[in-house]
């Protein structure tokens, strides 16, 4: 899929939501730029030719719309109790089901330190990265 096909559904998506309409394709053009920002494929900030940064409409108004689109949900991380059941853990969590933490497996070179590092959906965090605790990585980053 190309960036410009991506933009034309965020725009069109946004424009029908501001108009009052759900359109069907909110999530998946949602789901679709965050992992497009993930990739590194767009960028939610870009420099002009002054070299300051400046945000990129479109991306912007797909990340807002993710959170307008989103349901408030349970997120908290669950540990299985003696009797192999879930429980709740101890640290609660909730946000907008559009925006969970991003997963990484070893295959991303990215080293995630434990203790307060939470990295959220739509990040761009480069292999060789090092994430140390406490921080945060919000959508839209490119690190």
């Amino acid at each position: 899929m190309s960036s410009i096909s991506l933009r034309e559904r965020i725009e069109s998506a946004v424009a029908e939501h501001a108009a009052g309409s759900s359109p069907g394709d909110s999530r998946a053009a949602v789901e679709d730029l965050l992992s497009a920002l993930e990739a590194g494929e767009v960028r939610a900030a870009e420099r002009n030719a002054a070299g300051e940064w400046e945000a990129v409409s479109w991306v912007k108004g797909g990340i807002l719309l993710g959170f307008q689109i989103g349901t408030l949900s349970d997120m908290s991380p669950i540990r299985l109790a003696g009797n192999s059941t879930a429980e709740p853990a101890a640290f609660s969590f909730f946000d907008k089901d559009t925006y969970p933490l991003r997963s990484f497996s070893l295959e991303h070179g990215v080293r995630i330190v434990p203790g307060g590092s939470s990295i959220r959906r739509g990040a761009f965090v480069a292999k060789g990265v090092v994430c140390m605790p406490p921080m945060y990585i919000n959508v839209g980053a490119h690190i």
